[in-house]
């Protein structure tokens, strides 16, 4: 009896695991794009699919034992694979030239998740999450990957150091603060973003979970964006934002309104439009 209980529970548990065995950036509604022609773009999670779908190698972006690719001309999503050209990390960035005007009311340079790097000769503000650890980084990464773009957790690049995100939201800090689950995109946890939050203290980054478990991120931000080729970013309203995060200060909701939203889901989970609420 105990050895089936036993088996029965590692079935459960399995079965229960969100497995991290995609790379997708952008979410539009369902009605909007059901064919995803504009959305949950897939990343390539090696460096030889990276090079066959046109990514090209920039230099200069990291100090890490990683090499970074880009589409060409277009800094705002960008991808670090290991030295066995595996996935790393994802950078996403915002054209500093779209916030430039915002800079003297809202200034993003104090977040410290955000770093100021030039990429095809233009000014980026952007900030990166590594998918293995920095000690793992420097060993010169993953040989094998198992399908998998990351195991344990999360590392938020800072221009303090490293901050690592774990992987089951119960061991979350407690400046990270529940809100609630949209369709799509999973149960949002923003960064100290609470009823009396001040603008200036707003991190970059608000994280994304299924069951208890991380399976993404989002970039966000006030302002307006510009896209290239690709558009990453997506088109939100500040209501939007009260929704997925309903005790926000009056602060933040109103620079969202004021500014503009800048939005950029990222999921590390396979069709995440099918994530339920």
């Amino acid at each position: 009896m105990k050895t089936t209980i036993a088996v029965l529970f590692l079935i459960t548990a399995t079965a229960s695991a969100v497995e991290w065995n995609d790379l997708r950036v952008t979410w539009k509604s369902q009605s909007v794009d059901p064919c995803h022609l504009s959305s949950y773009y897939q990343m390539p999670r090696t460096k030889v699919d990276a090079i066959s779908e046109g990514w090209v190698e920039v230099s200069g972006v990291t100090s890490l034992n990683l090499s970074v690719y880009c589409r060409e001309g277009d800094g705002r999503v960008c991808l670090e694979y290991d030295t066995y050209g595996n996935i790393a990390a994802i950078q996403a960035a915002i054209l500093y030239s779209d916030i430039a005007d915002l800079q003297s009311r809202h200034n993003f340079s104090i977040y410290n998740r955000y770093q100021s790097k030039t990429i095809f000769n233009e000014k980026y503000l952007t900030s990166t999450a590594y998918f293995i650890s920095p000690d793992d980084i420097a060993a010169g990464g993953r040989c094998e990957t198992d399908g998998f773009t990351g195991t344990d957790g999360i590392w938020f690049e800072t221009t303090d150091g490293i901050t690592e995100i774990p992987r089951r939201v119960a061991y979350l800090g407690f400046a990270w603060r529940e809100g609630n689950c949209v369709p799509g995109m999973g149960t949002h946890y923003f960064y100290d973003v609470g009823t009396y939050s001040e603008c200036r203290f707003i991190q970059p980054w608000t994280l994304l979970a299924q069951d208890g478990q991380l399976i993404g991120f989002v970039l966000q931000g006030f302002g307006s964006t510009t896209y290239k080729n690709r558009n990453y970013y997506e088109d939100f309203p500040a209501s939007a934002v009260k929704a997925a995060f309903p005790t926000a200060s009056k602060c933040v909701i109103d620079s969202f309104t004021e500014y503009g939203v800048i939005s950029m889901h990222i999921y590390f989970v396979s069709k995440p439009w099918e994530i339920q609420c």
